[in-house]
């Protein structure tokens, strides 16, 4: 708190910035399926396994050498572009969703409508039945499983296979990254773990990875009712060990913390984070802001006047790992200058 001569009666501006929470899953929640079909979510091109960050290789569901048999296993392999890495996920009946290859337009199917654990996840020409047909579980931060509707168990990597040509299988559901996926044509994701407002601006938190580029730092950008913030882009280096623990592979350095100078009008905005990796951009999270001014005289003696030390309130949502909304306040002071405020 400054004090400085002036015989006056001063007016200050006092700033709340409330951040509202956003209907996050947290990472491993299976959300319940629905009870009709779903909307078709159109072509996805490639389809990532989160695992294969562990070779620091990307690698996506393959049809292995381009193969028109009925019944090849599916297997991962080296993400090369080609038609047989091609996918369109697509209302498919039973309230699930179905799997269908772009290159020779069959379906991904459980083996021969078995519900154990370690049956095969093949090709088959689309026939509408249970066994072609998944939940798609997402996981709130970019990536997603698939559950089939019967056997209720999960499109897996086998024995978190790290080789070129490791097969598909189903399992039991374990939510583990070898039962994650992403996909291009936005294959990064993440999570934003706060967005709350600071002395000088907005703080945010959180952390992105790149299924198609395990070995990089992503960049990743602050945006204010669509306008950048922190042009270009700023890097995600900071130290995350949870964040590499739950991802073997990719490293514990993928976080992000910082504060950005914004100037905000009083109302509504919107702050929303994105990664980019390779020209494609994924959303991470975004969070509402009400920005509200309100005059509060300030009584002086005859020889002080205080150049008020305003503060600016933050509901803080505790949203790391996509947990649920924390009752915890922040709260920032920063000198206000005359006639403005910090926004």
């Amino acid at each position: 708190m400054k004090a400085a001569s002036q015989k006056a009666r001063s007016s200050r501006a006092m700033l709340a910035v409330i951040v509202l929470a956003l209907g996050l899953v947290a990472i491993g929640a299976q959300s319940n399926p629905a009870s009709a079909d779903p909307q078709p979510v159109g072509a996805v091109n490639q389809i990532l396994p989160v695992s294969s960050g562990r070779t620091g290789t990307a690698m996506c569901m393959d049809i292995p050498g381009s193969t028109w048999t009925w019944g090849a296993q599916l297997i991962q392999w080296g993400c090369t572009g080609n038609p047989n890495q091609s996918w369109t996920i697509e209302g498919g009946g039973f309230g699930g969703y179905r799997i269908r290859s772009n290159f020779n337009d069959y379906c991904v199917s459980v083996a021969d409508y078995r519900t154990d654990p370690g049956a095969e996840i093949r090709q088959w020409p689309c026939t509408g039945e249970w066994n072609q047909a998944f939940y798609k579980i997402d996981h709130g931060h970019g990536t997603m499983s698939f559950v089939n509707v019967v056997s209720n168990l999960c499109i897996d990597i086998s024995g978190y296979g790290q080789s070129w040509g490791a097969g598909i299988v189903q399992w039991n559901c374990t939510f583990t990254d070898n039962q994650q996926f992403a996909s291009s044509p936005n294959p990064s994701f993440g999570y934003v773990d706060t967005i709350v407002g600071s002395d000088v601006g907005i703080d945010v938190q959180g952390w992105t990875l790149a299924a198609n580029a395990p070995q990089y730092q992503l960049g990743y950008q602050v945006l204010v009712d669509g306008i950048l913030v922190n042009a270009p882009y700023s890097y995600a280096t900071s130290y995350r060990p949870d964040v590499g623990a739950v991802f073997p592979g990719y490293g514990d350095y993928r976080g992000f913390s910082a504060e950005f100078s914004v100037a905000m009008s009083e109302g509504q905005h919107i702050v929303c984070l994105q990664s980019q990796s390779f020209g494609t951009y994924s959303t991470l999270g975004c969070g509402e802001m009400f920005v509200e001014r309100f005059m509060d005289d300030i009584q002086t003696g005859p020889d002080s006047v205080y150049s008020k030390c305003e503060m600016t309130t933050a509901t803080a949502i505790n949203l790391k790992d996509g947990g649920t909304a924390g009752g915890a306040t922040r709260s920032y002071f920063s000198d206000v200058v005359a006639g403005g405020g910090l926004w």
